[in-house]
């Protein structure tokens, strides 16, 4: 059985108030699209990231609204301590949808090797409902969330409760999600990760053929290398960073976007849980660069 202690009860909690993986977004689902990126950053753990990602609907046979999404990153690391040289993380996401009620199966694995063992996979499933009339500005939610490898009580079904609001330039989702219209142009937005990771966000759209984000905050990765001694533990990897993210649409299909930043001084441990510090190991940051292209199928 896993140590429950005063950081894991809030991150449960907070877990049980959270509408799910799935719904931590505002308005509706995207269209089909096809997406790739590279980011490159330096300093001491220096980190070059290519990354894939495509989404699409599959139909709706006997009413229910089927799509799948599917991800794959490859990311090269400099030399430093025991942090492996290449890492994996691919994801793969079924989503059903029928009325109020939907369901969401993920698999993903972030590892040195993925899918090389349920030891390096982590299966998570998703079930929610919609209590609220259709329409209405406020949607409570209730669901359940069960996830193989996730960073704390693993393997245990977690129920949640969630509240989503919009109106007016203003949207929020408890626990903590939030955007707000405050300009014609101008937008802010936070999200907090239990128990103690978030990000902000200042989003700028003077027209409809360009935008800019300035984005900012404190998020951990958590990997699962193949060869580590201890199946139980995994490798964890706690960064902050800012960067200005400047995107350009092409056409009424095509996005091309950029990527200048920097990422702060981290950290690289591993653990059983995400609090658990063994070997911890800290890095200097660098300057971080990258570009993007996304192509939507309307």
């Amino acid at each position: 059985m896993p140590t429950i202690n005063s950081r894991t009860l809030l991150a449960f909690s907070a877990a049980m108030l959270l509408a799910g993986p799935s719904a931590a977004q505002f308005g509706p689902p995207p269209g089909p699209y096809a997406a790739a990126a590279f980011t490159y950053t330096g300093g001491e753990l220096c980190q070059s990231v290519s990354r894939v990602s495509a989404e699409s609907p599959l139909g709706r046979p006997a009413g229910i609204a089927l799509s799948a999404a599917a991800s794959a990153a490859r990311m090269d690391y400099c030399a430093n301590g025991y942090f492996p040289g290449t890492l994996y993380k691919d994801d793969l996401r079924l989503t059903a949808r029928r009325g109020p009620d939907s369901a969401t199966v993920t698999l993903t694995s972030a590892s040195d090797e993925p899918f090389h063992s349920p030891s390096e996979t982590d299966l998570g499933i998703n079930l929610s409902r919609e209590l609220s009339e259709p329409g209405a500005r406020g949607v409570w939610t209730l669901g359940v969330n069960y996830a193989t490898r996730r960073a704390f009580l693993r393997s245990m079904p977690m129920p949640y409760l969630g509240y989503r609001y919009s109106y007016d330039g203003l949207s929020f989702m408890l626990p903590f999600m939030v955007r707000w219209q405050f300009a014609e142009k101008l937008a802010f937005s936070a999200s907090w990760q239990p128990v103690k990771y978030y990000k902000l966000g200042l989003n700028w759209k003077p027209s409809e053929t360009f935008r800019a984000d300035l984005e900012g905050g404190t998020g951990l990765d958590q990997f699962l290398p193949a060869g580590r001694p201890d199946k139980s533990e995994a490798l964890y990897l706690q960064t902050s960073s800012v960067a200005l993210k400047p995107a350009v649409r092409l056409s009424p299909a095509a996005e091309l976007g950029a990527e200048l930043g920097w990422r702060f001084k981290g950290m690289y441990y591993m653990g059983s849980r995400y609090d658990e510090y063994r070997e911890r190991r800290r890095f200097n940051g660098g300057a971080s660069a990258g570009l993007s292209f996304k192509y939507s199928f309307r």
